[in-house]
């Protein structure tokens, strides 16, 4: 019997480290992509979720975007949600991968 209660205090125990190993990589890109939308503006090179790349031309008060599509010369402007953003993809905007990788090896 004393075996028992051994074994479910061993699962209990890795059902509490699977969602803690779970629930803190979730929040730190929860983060990052707060990060990355508030540094959106006006002039940023983006892609959305349908996979179209754009510049913004403006952002609207009711949390909308209005890129630009096309070329300079010849714009196609679209107006999207803030939530249809997918990636910044200013260079400026991209963070450099650490050297401490290399360090330890």
């Amino acid at each position: 019997m004393g075996t028992n209660y051994w074994v479910l205090i061993i699962l209990g125990v890795f059902l509490v480290v699977m969602i803690v190993m779970t629930i803190i990589p979730q929040k730190k890109r929860q983060k990052q992509h707060e990060a990355m939308m508030n540094s959106i503006g006006v002039g940023t090179k983006i892609m959305t979720i349908g996979r179209l790349v754009g510049k913004v031309v403006s952002i609207n008060p009711d949390n909308t975007y209005t890129i630009n599509v096309g070329s300079d010369e010849n714009p196609t402007l679209i107006v999207i949600e803030k939530n249809g953003i997918g990636v910044v993809l200013d260079a400026q905007n991209v963070t450099p991968p650490s050297s401490d990788a290399a360090e330890n090896n």
